[in-house]
């Protein structure tokens, strides 16, 4: 057993990248489980597991797009963390955050701010 001490391979990050977004790359994930359960070649075990991996990304991107809207201090942040607070498919812990976000909207953008390093696809500084 050995190591090859260099890269394997070099990702460039720009703006407009895909990785640049979690949000845009969740949507992405969206609609690529959404284009797949119109299948109708799926077993019964594949449409469970498809629809739970649905489930998950959908959950994802929106308490991706409440962060933003928090961060961004846009018109919609309340209602979004509303809509976090309010579903039950998300851990107490979250929704009682997103709950605090809907009464302390810039305490909470500050907050997310603070622990917001991240330079693309999930990897934080």
């Amino acid at each position: 057993v050995g190591m090859v001490n260099e890269p394997l391979a070099e990702h460039r990050v720009r703006e407009t990248s895909l990785a640049s977004n979690r949000a845009r790359q969740f949507e992405a994930y969206v609609a690529v489980l959404e284009k797949t359960a119109a299948r109708t070649d799926l077993t019964a075990n594949e449409q469970e597991v498809l629809r739970r991996s649905l489930h998950s990304q959908r959950r994802r991107l929106a308490l991706r797009r409440a962060e933003d809207a928090l961060t961004e201090a846009r018109p919609d942040a309340r209602r979004l963390a509303f809509d976090v607070a309010r579903d039950s498919g998300f851990p107490l812990r979250t929704r009682a955050k997103a709950a605090v976000a809907v009464a302390l909207p810039g305490i909470a953008a500050r907050r997310l701010a603070r622990g917001r390093r991240e330079l693309a696809g999930g990897v934080r500084l």
